[in-house]
């Protein structure tokens, strides 16, 4: 599942960079956006270049490195989580029903 997480992440980013971004001053802030959001809207020049085959080496093997990063955790968290379930005491629940005496 987080493989999945990241593959879209990857291709979100991937396609990001890619398109045009425009910055526009609306009163005192200065905004960024995918569009135009005035008139006189500034293109910002994108310098991203495409990376190098040792630069995807190097993401891809961070990527996996995090991966298995996120497994050890998780499978430590399910082992303690595991573990305080089987450590909590069990609770008995005893109902005791006390009948008046009646007089004859």
């Amino acid at each position: 599942m987080k493989q999945i997480v990241l593959f879209a992440f990857l291709i979100l980013i991937s396609a990001v960079g890619k398109a045009e971004v425009f910055k526009c001053k609306i009163g005192e802030h200065v905004v960024y956006s995918e569009s135009p959001c005035e008139e006189n809207a500034a293109v910002v020049k994108n310098n991203s270049s495409n990376p190098s085959a040792a630069e995807v080496r190097a993401a891809r093997n961070r990527a996996s490195n995090d991966m298995r990063q996120v497994q050890q955790i998780e499978r430590r968290e399910a082992a303690e989580h595991q573990a305080r379930e089987v450590a909590k005491p069990s609770v008995v629940a005893v109902i005791i029903t006390v009948r008046p005496k009646v007089k004859k």
